[in-house]
């Protein structure tokens, strides 16, 4: 659990970096905003078996990884 963590971290970290490169700091604030408005909205489309398990954490960090990795492909 706190491995997925803290490769989640690391991947927001990047991804935030590559972000901020290619738009303005208002645009990242808001699109963060709204990723944490719609993220349970998000979640209740998946079954509850998969949300509450371990699977969810692997999957989702790893979700977080590849979008991480197009966002610094994307900047550089």
């Amino acid at each position: 659990m706190f491995s997925s963590m803290g490769i989640a971290l690391l991947a927001l970290i990047a991804g935030s970096i590559a972000a901020l490169r290619l738009t303005s700091w208002s645009a990242a604030i808001i699109a963060g905003g709204l990723s944490l408005l719609f993220a349970p909205l998000v979640l209740r489309a998946f079954p509850d078996r998969l949300v509450d398990g371990a699977g969810a954490l692997i999957a989702f960090a790893a979700a977080t990884v590849a979008a991480a990795v197009a966002l610094i492909w994307l900047a550089a």
